[in-house]
C-alpha cells in the first residue's frame, strides 16, 4: 500500500475518533448505531459507513426523535467524507457546501481539513491548496497546524511556487515533530531550485541524520557542486558518496561525475558513469547523449559512439551538424561506407561550419563514386569549387567515374564537353562509346548503335576496342540482312583481333560462326564450311574459358550442323556424316534434325538398309518430331526403292493417318498409294486414293498429277470415258471449260500482283473471288489478295484473308497465312487473343525450325499480354530452350516466365530468373529483374540478401530512373525491418529530392517519410521538455538508483 495513502487513512481516522472523543453528550439512545458508523468509517468500510449514517438519520426521523446538533453534524460529515472517498460525482463539492452551511461550527474546519488532505494524497496540488487555505489554523491542533502546513507548503513547492512554499515551511522548520526532517528538506530543496545554494546546505544538514533523508542528500549537494562548476570538488565527494550502501539517485549522481570528467577531458573516467546512466535510463537529453557518444568517439569505440550520435542526427543546429560529421567518421572507421555517406550529406546541408560543410560535401561526393552512384556523385563533385582545398582532390575521381560509369550518355556528354582530350580520356572515350553502342544494340535501336560503333571504331586508340566495336557492327550489319557489308566487316575484324585476347562475346569463334550464315546466304557453302568448322575448332579449344554453356552447348551444336549442311549440299557425304555424327553424340536439343540428314545421305549413297534404320530411329525416339512426316516418307520411298511394296504401303498409310491436316506430304502418299494400288493391278482403290487429293486442298502440280493418273484409269485402262468426266462434272470447280476460265481470270489478276501493282491486284482478285467463290484458285487468290493488301498497310482486310485462307486447313499456304495473321493481329490490331491463337496453331503445325521458334516467341508474347498464365511458363520454357533465340529473346523469355512465376506465388522460380535476366540483360526488363530479385529476397525475410542486391541494382539501374527510385524505396523499407531509421530516412528523402517528377512515387516517397517520421518518434531515446506545471518527484525511498 502506499505510504501517503496509509498516513491518509490512519490520519483521517485518528481525527474521526478526535471527533468523538469530544462530543460526550450525544443522544444514548443512538449510541450503538453511532458506534457502529464510526467503527465502519474507521475500517475504511465507507459505503457501509454511508448506508449506517442514512438509517441513523431515517430512524430519528421515524421515531420523530430529535439527535444533538452534534450527533447529527457528526454523522453528516462521516457519511460525506466516506462519499469522498469512494470518488462519488459531487462527493468533494458536497463535502465543501456541507462544512459551508455548518460554518462557523468547528466541524468545517475539519472537513475542509479532511479535503485538503485527501486530494494532497490524490497529488491534485491546486485543489489541496485551495482547502487548506480554508482551513481556520485556529481550530487546529499543533499537530494538525503542522501537517497542514508542510502538505500546503509541499503542494506549492511541486506545481513550482518556490516563494510561497518557502513562505509556508518557514514556519514549521523548525518544529520539532515527524514534519521537522521532511520540513527541512524541501526547504532545501526550495532554496536548491532558488539558486540559494550555501541556505540549502545547510538544510541538507539538519535532515543529514534522518533514515528517510539523509540518503538523497548526496545526489543534492553534487548538484550543487555541479551548478558552482566545482568540479574537483565534485568528483572527491560523488566517488565516495556512490560506494556507499545507503545512497539514493546513484545514477543522477554519476551522470554528474562523468559530466564532471567530460568537462575535465578525462573521456576514460568519465566513460563508465555516462554508460551506466544511458543504460539505466529510458530517455536521455540532447547533451547527454552527445557527451556519451563522443567520450566514445574519443576513446575510439567508434560502434558505440554510433549508437548514440544517431540519436541526435535529425537535430538541425550546429550540435546537429557536429554529431553528424562525428558520426561519419564513426562509419567510415566501422567501414560502413553507405551509412557514412548518408550522414556526410547532412553534414553538407547544414551551414552552420562553413569549412565542415566543404568537407562533407567533397566526402559525400567521393563515397557516392566509390558506392557506384555516379550521377549524385558527378554533381555533387562539380559543385566543388576552385577555392576549396578539396577541388584538386575531386578532378581524378570525377575522371574515374567516367572510365566506370554505367550511365554512358552522360559521361559522353562530359567528354565531349572537354575542348582537348588527354590520352587517357581518349581511351575512355572510345570504351564508353562501345558500351553505349551495346546498350542501344540490347534495347534493339540498331541505327544509333552503328552510329555509336562506328563513332568508337573512330578514335581508334586501343585495338582490342577497335576490335569488339567491328566485331559489334558487323554483327548488327548481319541481323539487317546486309549480309555483303557484314562479310566485310568480320574480315577487317578477323585482321584488327589478330593476336589478341578478346571477350567471349566477341571472340574469334563466334565471329566465325556469323561469319558462316553471311556465306550461307550467299550460297557459298565452301567459304560457309570453313567459317563454321574454324568456329568448331575455337569453341573446342577455349572450351576452359568459354562461361556461357549456351555457346558451349547450343552454338557449337549449330557450327556441327551447318557445317554437316554445306558439306551435304557440296556433295561431301563423309564429311557431312561426320559433322552430323558429333552433333549427334552431343544429343542437343535438334539433333533429329541432324539424324534426318544422315539418314538421306544414306540413301544417297547407296545404303539403303542402313537408311531404314536410321529413319526408325526418328520415329522411335522421336515421335513427336517435326521430322516425322518427312521420315515417313522417306521410309515408304526406300521400302519401294527395294521392292517391299507392302511395307511402303503400310507407311504411307500411317503418314496419312497421322498427319492429314497437318503435313503437305498427305497428298504425295496419296499419289504413291495410289501408284502402289495401280501397280498392283487395284484401279479402283487407286482411283479412290487420286480421288482424295481433290478434297485436301491440293496443290496444282499436285492436282495436275491426280487429274492425269485418274484420266489414265479412266481413258486408258478402264475405257470409260464418260466415267471421267462423270468425275469431272461431280466437282464443278474443276470443269474443263470453267477451270479455263477460272484459269485466265486468276492469270489476269496473279499479273497485276507481280507487277507490283497492288490496288490492281486486290481488284482483280476481288472481281475473281466473287466470280469463282470456290474456284480452282480460291485459297491462292485470298492468299495473294492478303499480301497485296497488307502491302498497302490495310491490315484488317489483310487479316480477313489470312484467315480464309486458315479456315479452309492445311494447304501449301496455311503455314504462312497462320504466320501472316499472327504477326498482323500482334503488331497492328492488337488483338492478342487472336495473336496468340494462331502463334499456336503455328508453333505445331510448322515444319520449319526456324518459324517454329517465331511463333513459340510471338505466343509467349501475346500470351503475357492476355495473363494467359500457364501458356507464358509453356512458351517462356521452349523460347528459352531454343537454339535459335537471340540473347535478349532468351533473356525475355526468362523474363516473362519470372514475371508470371512470381504472380502465381512461385518466387523460388521467379528468384531464378529474375536473377539471370538481371545480371545479363541491359534493358528495362534487366532492370526490373534486378529489383524484383531483391524484392523477393525481401518477402522471404532475407534482409542481407536483398540489402546487397537493391544497392547492386540501384547502381545498375542510372540509366532507368523509375526503377532507381523504386530500388530506393525498397531500400528504406529493408532498412525499417533492420531496425536502421537513420539510412532508411535517407533512402526515402533521395526520392522525394530527386524524383519529383513522378507524382506516384513522389507520394509514395513522402507517405513513407511521414511513417519514419512516427518511427523516430517513437524509437527516440531524447527526453522532451516536460510542459507540466507541477515538479516530477520521487522521495519514496524505495530504490537506490531513485
Amino acid at each position: 500500500m502506499n505510504m501517503r495513502y496509509l498516513l491518509l487513512i490512519i490520519s483521517m481516522n485518528l481525527y474521526s475518533m478526535n471527533l468523538l472523543a469530544q462530543e460526550t453528550y450525544l443522544d444514548q439512545s443512538k449510541e450503538p448505531l453511532f458506534h457502529q458508523i464510526t467503527e465502519a468509517y474507521e475500517n475504511a468500510l465507507y459505503g457501509r459507513a454511508i448506508d449506517l449514517a442514512n438509517d441513523y438519520i431515517a430512524q430519528g426521523r421515524q421515531l420523530n426523535q430529535d439527535h444533538t446538533p452534534t450527533s447529527e453534524t457528526q454523522v453528516n460529515i462521516i457519511s460525506r467524507i466516506s462519499a469522498v472517498h469512494l470518488e462519488r460525482d459531487g462527493a468533494s463539492l458536497e463535502l465543501e457546501n456541507y462544512a459551508l452551511s455548518i460554518n462557523p461550527d468547528h466541524l468545517t474546519d475539519k472537513a475542509f481539513f479532511v479535503l485538503g488532505d485527501y486530494f494532497y494524497n490524490g497529488k491534485e496540488y491546486d485543489s489541496a491548496i485551495h482547502y487548506f487555505d480554508q482551513v481556520n489554523e485556529l481550530q487546529l491542533t499543533d499537530r494538525q497546524y503542522t501537517e497542514a502546513t508542510f502538505k500546503q507548503a509541499y503542494s506549492y513547492f511541486v506545481t513550482k511556487d518556490f516563494n510561497a512554499a518557502e513562505n509556508k515551511l518557514l514556519q514549521i522548520k523548525d518544529i520539532r515533530d515527524i514534519y521537522y526532517y521532511p520540513a527541512n528538506y524541501y526547504y532545501g530543496m526550495t532554496k536548491y531550485y532558488k539558486r540559494d545554494y550555501d541556505d540549502a546546505i545547510k538544510s541538507y544538514e539538519r535532515v543529514s541524520s534522518s533514515s528517510q533523508y539523509k540518503a538523497h542528500i548526496p545526489y543534492y549537494i553534487a548538484q550543487i557542486y555541479f551548478a558552482q562548476d566545482k568540479m574537483t570538488e565534485l568528483v572527491s565527494y560523488g566517488e565516495k558518496a556512490i560506494v556507499k550502501p545507503e545512497t539514493k539517485k546513484i545514477k543522477e549522481i554519476r551522470l554528474l561525475l562523468g559530466q564532471a570528467y567530460f568537462q575535465q577531458a578525462n573521456y576514460s573516467k568519465a566513460l563508465p558513469h555516462l554508460k551506466y546512466y544511458e543504460k539505466n535510463t529510458e530517455k536521455l537529453t540532447n547533451d547527454e547523449f552527445y557527451q556519451l557518444g563522443f567520450t566514445q568517439y574519443q576513446l575510439g569505440q567508434y560502434a558505440d559512439a554510433k549508437d548514440n550520435f544517431k540519436e541526435l542526427t535529425n537535430l538541425n543546429d550546429k550540435q546537429g551538424q557536429l554529431v553528424n560529421y562525428y558520426l561519419a567518421d564513426c562509419y567510415v572507421k566501422t567501414n560502413d561506407f553507405n551509412s557514412a555517406r548518408t550522414a556526410f550529406k547532412k553534414v553538407s546541408q547544414m551551414p552552420f561550419e562553413v569549412s565542415m560543410q566543404e568537407e562533407a560535401l567533397f566526402n559525400y561526393g567521393k563515397l557516392s563514386a566509390e558506392l557506384g552512384h555516379d550521377r549524385e556523385a558527378i554533381n555533387t563533385l562539380i559543385k566543388v569549387e576552385e577555392i576549396s582545398p578539396h577541388y584538386e582532390a575531386s578532378k581524378p575521381i570525377i575522371n574515374d567515374i567516367l572510365v566506370n560509369t554505367e550511365d554512358y550518355s552522360n559521361a559522353i556528354n562530359i567528354i565531349e564537353g572537354i575542348p582537348t582530350l588527354t590520352p587517357e580520356l581518349k581511351v575512355t572515350y572510345q570504351v564508353i562509346t562501345l558500351k553505349k553502342g551495346l546498350q542501344l544494340y540490347n534495347e534493339n535501336d540498331k541505327g544509333a548503335a552503328k552510329a555509336m560503333f562506328e563513332k568508337s571504331m573512330a578514335i581508334d586508340v586501343n585495338r582490342v576496342s577497335s576490335a569488339r566495336a567491328q566485331f559489334w557492327l558487323a554483327t548488327l550489319l548481319h541481323e539487317q540482312n546486309e549480309f555483303t557489308p557484314s562479310l566485310q566487316a568480320y574480315q577487317k575484324y578477323f585482321d584488327l583481333s589478330n593476336g589478341l585476347s578478346m571477350p567471349t562475346a566477341s571472340s574469334e569463334f563466334i565471329a566465325h560462326y556469323n561469319q558462316g550464315y553471311n556465306y550461307l546466304q550467299q550460297d557459298d557453302y565452301g567459304q560457309a564450311e570453313y567459317h563454321f568448322k574454324n568456329a568448331i575448332v575455337g569453341i573446342n579449344s577455349n572450351r576452359e574459358r568459354i562461361k556461357d554453356e549456351y555457346i558451349t552447348t547450343r552454338v557449337l551444336t549449330d557450327a556441327l550442323v551447318r557445317a554437316g549442311d554445306c558439306a551435304f549440299t557440296a556433295n561431301k557425304y563423309d564429311d557431312a556424316l561426320s559433322y552430323y555424327g558429333q552433333a549427334i553424340d552431343r544429343k542437343q536439343p535438334g539433333y533429329d534434325y541432324s539424324l534426318y540428314q544422315k539418314a538421306l545421305i544414306e540413301g544417297l549413297s547407296g545404303r539403303p538398309y542402313e537408311k531404314i534404320i536410321t529413319l526408325e530411329e526418328i520415329l522411335e525416339d522421336f515421335p513427336e518430331s517435326e521430322f516425322v512426316d518427312d521420315a515417313l516418307f522417306q521410309l515408304g520411298d526406300v521400302y519401294l526403292s527395294i521392292g517391299n511394296t507392302d511395307s511402303a504401303s503400310s507407311i504411307f498409310t500411317d503418314l496419312i493417318e497421322t498427319h492429314y491436316g497437318r503435313s503437305p506430304l498427305v497428298n504425295a502418299a496419296f499419289l504413291k498409294k495410289g501408284l502402289i494400288s495401280y501397280n498392283k493391278g487395284d484401279l479402283s482403290e487407286a482411283l479412290k486414293f487420286y480421288k482424295r487429293i481433290f478434297v485436301n486442298n491440293p496443290a496444282p502440280k499436285e492436282l495436275q498429277a491426280a487429274l492425269l493418273a485418274i484420266e489414265e484409269i479412266y481413258i486408258v485402262d478402264l475405257k470409260k470415258g464418260d466415267d471421267y468426266f462423270a468425275f469431272l462434272d461431280s466437282i464443278p470447280e474443276y470443269k474443263i471449260t470453267d477451270f479455263e476460265k477460272d484459269s485466265l481470270s486468276y492469270v489476269i489478276a496473279e499479273n497485276q500482283f507481280s507487277n507490283s501493282n497492288f490496288e490492281g491486284a486486290v481488284d482483280g482478285f476481288t472481281s475473281y473471288l466473287n466470280k469463282f467463290a470456290t474456284g480452282t484458285h480460291k485459297l491462292d487468290a485470298h492468299y495473294i489478295r492478303g499480301e497485296s493488301l497488307s502491302i498497302l498497310n490495310r491490315y484488317g482486310a489483310a487479316n480477313a484473308d489470312y484467315e480464309a485462307v486458315i479456315k479452309e486447313g492445311f494447304s501449301n499456304y496455311y503455314e504462312s497465312a497462320l504466320r501472316k495473321a499472327a504477326i498482323i493481329n500482334y503488331n497492328h490490331i492488337q488483338d492478342f487473343k487472336q495473336s496468340y491463337k494462331f502463334y499456336d496453331i503455328l508453333s505445331t503445325v510448322s515444319q520449319s525450325p526456324e518459324i517454329t521458334y517465331e511463333a513459340q516467341l510471338g505466343a509467349l508474347r501475346s500470351a503475357f499480354r492476355i495473363q494467359k498464365d500457364d501458356a507464358v511458363l509453356t512458351y517462356g520454357t521452349q523460347v528459352y530452350g531454343s537454339p535459335y533465340n537471340t540473347n535478349n529473346e532468351k533473356l525475355s523469355a526468362r523474363y516473362y516466365v519470372a514475371k508470371v512465376s512470381y504472380k502465381k506465388g512461385m518466387k523460388d522460380q521467379a528468384l531464378i530468373a529474375f536473377d539471370e535476366v538481371g545480371r545479363n540483360a541491359t534493358n528495362n526488363q534487366g532492370a526490373e529483374s534486378r529489383y524484383m530479385t531483391s524484392k523477393i529476397f525481401y518477402d522471404n525475410n532475407e534482409m542481407e540478401l536483398a540489402e546487397v542486391a537493391i544497392n547492386s541494382a540501384n547502381e545498375k539501374n542510372s540509366a532507368y530512373a523509375n526503377w532507381v527510385a523504386k530500388g530506393l524505396l525498397l531500400l528504406s523499407d529493408i532498412y525499417i525491418k533492420n531496425g536502421d531509421i537513420f539510412n532508411a530516412r535517407a533512402a526515402t528523402e533521395a526520392v522525394v529530392e530527386n524524383f519529383s517528377s513522378d507524382k506516384d512515387l513522389l507520394s509514395e516517397a513522402n507517405q513513407k517519410l511521414n511513417k519514419i517520421k512516427t518511427l523516430e518518434k517513437n524509437q527516440s531515446r531524447i527526453k522532451t521538455k516536460s510542459n507540466s506545471d507541477q515538479l516530477e518527484l520521487d522521495t519514496t525511498g524505495t530504490n537506490r538508483n531513485d
